[in-house]
């Protein structure tokens, strides 16, 4: 059976870990309780844990194996995002849409640590999450991401059905965009 590796990166409290999550049948996480003076007052008031390396989940869909590396949402674990930048054929970016400040945290993560290594992935998709409880409209959050060259799609990391539509687009296999 074919593996293919996707990378999900997005800012801090996105949603990347939730997405893995939910998709996979075999999950490891490196989450850990938020430390140090580097975090700040509104990282620890978002949420109270971080992923520090990565997360890794397993997926099978239409007869392929998706191995599914979380990125670090912190800039902090730079370093790692690179090194799974360079691992990764398929990137999803997963932005917070929940209001307005989110999607300019995500903007910001793009910018630095995504944008140098974008047109390496084989295939990319803007997924915009939290859509359950956003209070910004895809055309807002889109205007507020700035120009992005790939397909976008409207996700709820706690879905399984929503993250595999996800999967699907970025794989080319459906066009609910």
């Amino acid at each position: 059976m074919e593996t293919e590796t996707i990378l999900v990166a997005g800012s801090f409290g996105s949603g990347k870990t939730t997405f893995i999550r939910t998709l996979s049948g075999k999950f490891l996480t490196a989450e850990r309780e938020l430390s140090g003076e580097r975090v700040s007052y509104a990282e620890r008031k978002l949420k109270q844990t971080t992923t520090v390396f990565a997360d890794i989940g397993l997926v099978e869909l239409d007869g392929k194996k998706l191995l599914l590396y979380g990125a670090p949402g912190q800039s902090r674990f730079d370093f790692t995002i690179r090194g799974l930048a360079s691992r990764c054929k398929h990137l999803i970016f997963l932005v917070d849409t929940s209001d307005e400040a989110a999607v300019l945290r995500g903007r910001l993560y793009f910018e630095k640590f995504i944008k140098p290594y974008f047109n390496r992935f084989q295939t990319r998709v803007v997924a915009l999450n939290k859509r359950d409880i956003s209070k910004v409209t895809v055309e807002r959050a889109l205007e507020l991401l700035g120009h992005i060259q790939a397909p976008v799609v409207e996700t709820v990391a706690t879905s399984r059905d929503s993250c595999l539509n996800a999967l699907r687009v970025l794989l080319g296999r459906e066009a609910k965009v």
